[in-house]
């Protein structure tokens, strides 16, 4: 989702032999279509409840795991791929989503 892999959340904490072999292998597989972005943005609009906002993932997310100095533009990323989405949807992500509204009501503590 990134443009750059050290933006990556705890990206300091992989080993450095990894760290070669993950951006060898993501080179390789580089292309970032519109199919990954839906990936990734369903990724980031669930969780153990089911459906949630993007707000609310990212903060539970940053709650349970800290932030570092790339987390804004981490999160950047997310809603440039929501927005591009959208655009291509022509309306809300959530209008797609069952019982995304219930969420709003629960805590964010999982």
């Amino acid at each position: 989702m990134n443009e750059h892999i050290e933006e990556a959340a705890d990206w300091g904490l992989v080993p450095e032999h990894m760290k070669l072999k993950l951006v060898e292998i993501l080179n390789e597989n580089s292309t970032y279509d519109i199919y990954n972005k839906v990936i990734t943005l369903c990724d980031a609009l669930a969780d153990s409840e089911g459906f949630t906002t993007l707000e609310k993932r990212l903060i539970s997310v940053g709650l349970r795991h800290g932030t570092t100095i790339h987390t804004s533009l981490h999160w950047k990323g997310f809603y440039k791929i929501k927005n591009e989405l959208e655009g291509l949807l022509n309306k809300s992500i959530y209008k797609l989503l069952p019982g995304v509204e219930d969420s709003i009501y629960t805590s964010t503590d999982h």
